[in-house]
């Protein structure tokens, strides 16, 4: 078992995390392991690696060579003489503690947190479910290290059941890290709220619906043959939709048909087989109706094009992609007659495209421009962005500036909507704000994104590098940093429902950042590609 405290005298309620309860969920393990809980600046304890001898043997069970195995989970209200030691350790870290997050894995399910049906799990789930957090009430469980922290009035505990047991792609590891900070951050954020909630009734009347979890167990013996095992985890079924057949092969009939058992649900597990028996627990189906109410069989993607070209058109025609002060707006369009200019000095005839009424075109000193340089009038920020701010016979570039870093960041306006329904499908917060940035920057056509870095650093980034940056590949380099990084702005803009990202690039300073870094040109090489 692996102890480690960070922030103690941090003015947060203390937290404590466990994980490999399981010694077969070594998933659990690597993701509390690589979870950077120094930087939340919360005060955390974490308890990792606790099932040593079921982690050497690969094995769920407590493996104790004097005496049977025992699932260390479900030994919490019961006397296990040979598991005291390890659970009196748990119980007193439990005790002091305000908040208790026990992460699991499974072999293949979405990231959730799972509850009990107790009037304060009910709170909890309610106050998560808000939060777009998804939640599965299951009340089969009670001898948990979570029923455990709930029989306690001061403390808060939770369930978390991360996709994978053993070893994963990086994508899904981001994905599972990233998931397990949005329940230490909303948990941390809520919990005075939860305990006035709990203690004063006032959320009394949430009503129990029972559990939200069911297995489906097979009934006859035979092969399994899915519907569309590639989407089995990224889909809402409802009731009665048919996921899988069994089937008999030595007559090749089908026997059975294995059908959603609500409305708005999901498979949270899936048992990774391909030959069942009577019996056999095969998938494990969730009811998601808070947050997934219109979200039926949503496909990812959502209409970007068709919207932006519409939203584009009421943002302020300072500039597209540049809602901030004046000084940073002229520092950025002075970039941009800086870079036409320099074009039309070495690469040949170039237009800058500035997006301006016809009555305006009259204001701009035209003594700033270069011989060879025509200014043209972008009627919408849409065409601007499509087109790129500078353009010459050979390519379209796209102007960007920092004043602070050595490389700019790059905006994008996406769909709130597409957010919330990409979240209701499972994916975190940053994996939908990616999938929608990269789906928003190629409506674009431009081929460069000149960066006007701090300190008069330029550099020239092929946009393809951007849309890799963000793609699955860009997401299994070996860290996060290593790709650049999608926030919302501080001061979150919303443009007639649309959410204000910046795509932030690697940075110089950042080696692990070298695999992009090492892609950016230079102007000397536009010359040599297109003089």
């Amino acid at each position: 078992m692996i102890i480690k405290n960070y922030n103690i005298d941090s003015m947060y309620p203390h937290i404590l995390i466990l994980s490999g309860v399981h010694g077969n969920e070594t998933n659990s393990v690597k993701a509390v392991a690589l979870s950077d809980f120094k930087r939340t600046g919360k005060s955390i304890t974490v308890m990792n690696a606790i099932n040593e001898p079921g982690l050497t043997a690969n094995t769920r069970e407590y493996e104790d060579p004097e005496h049977d195995s025992k699932d260390l989970n479900r030994s919490f209200f019961s006397e296990k003489p040979q598991l005291t030691e390890t659970v009196d350790k748990i119980k007193k870290a439990i005790r002091t503690s305000k908040i208790v997050i026990d992460v699991h894995s499974s072999p293949a399910c979405k990231n959730i947190v799972l509850l009990g049906n107790t009037q304060k799990e009910l709170i909890i789930k309610n106050i998560l479910t808000n939060a777009g957090i998804p939640c599965v009430s299951w009340s089969s469980t009670s001898d948990t290290i979570r029923s455990y922290a709930n029989k306690i009035d001061s403390v808060v505990g939770v369930t978390v059941e991360l996709n994978g047991m053993g070893q994963v792609s990086q994508q899904k590891l981001d994905e599972e890290i990233e998931f397990l900070q949005t329940v230490v951050n909303t948990l941390v954020d809520s919990y005075q709220e939860i305990m006035y909630d709990y203690e004063t009734g006032e959320q009394s009347t949430i009503e129990n619906f029972g559990d939200d979890l069911t297995n489906v167990i097979v009934r006859t013996e035979g092969v399994v043959s899915y519907e569309d095992f590639d989407k089995l985890f990224d889909k809402v079924f409802m009731k009665d939709e048919v996921i899988c057949s069994i089937y008999d092969i030595s007559h090749d009939t089908c026997i059975e048909k294995i059908k959603a058992p609500w409305d708005n649900c999901v498979v949270i597990d899936a048992e990774p087989v391909a030959y069942v028996t009577p019996g056999t627990a095969l998938l494990s189906f969730a009811k998601l109706d808070k947050y997934a109410e219109s979200v039926c069989n949503a496909e990812p993607k959502s209409s970007v094009e068709e919207e932006m070209k519409e939203d584009m058109k009421v943002i302020p025609a300072t500039k597209p992609g540049l809602l901030a002060d004046e000084k940073t707006v002229g520092y950025a369009f002075e970039c941009e007659i800086d870079f036409a200019n320099w074009c039309a000095e070495n690469i040949g005839e170039t237009e800058h495209g500035v997006v301006m009424g016809s009555d305006e075109t009259q204001d701009l000193n035209l003594d700033k421009y270069a011989s060879g340089v025509k200014v043209v009038r972008d009627a919408t920020p849409w065409d601007n962005f499509v087109n790129g701010d500078v353009r010459t016979n050979h390519f379209k570039a796209d102007i960007k500036s920092s004043m602070e870093y050595p490389v700019a960041s790059i905006h994008a306006y996406i769909p709130v909507e597409g957010v919330n329904n990409l979240m209701k499908l499972g994916k975190t917060e940053q994996a939908a704000w990616r999938i929608l940035a990269r789906e928003y920057l190629e409506q674009s056509q431009v081929d460069y994104y000149i960066s006007y870095g701090k300190d008069d650093d330029v550099n020239v980034i092929p946009r393809q590098l951007i849309l890799d940056m963000l793609s699955e590949e860009g997401l299994k380099l070996e860290s996060k940093v290593a790709m650049g990084e999608v926030k919302s702005m501080n001061e979150t803009r919303t443009i007639k429902q649309k959410v204000y990202l910046a795509v932030y690039l690697p940075l110089t300073s950042w080696a692990s950042q070298y695999a992009f870094r090492k892609q950016f040109m230079t102007l000397e090489d536009l010359v040599d590609l297109y003089k």
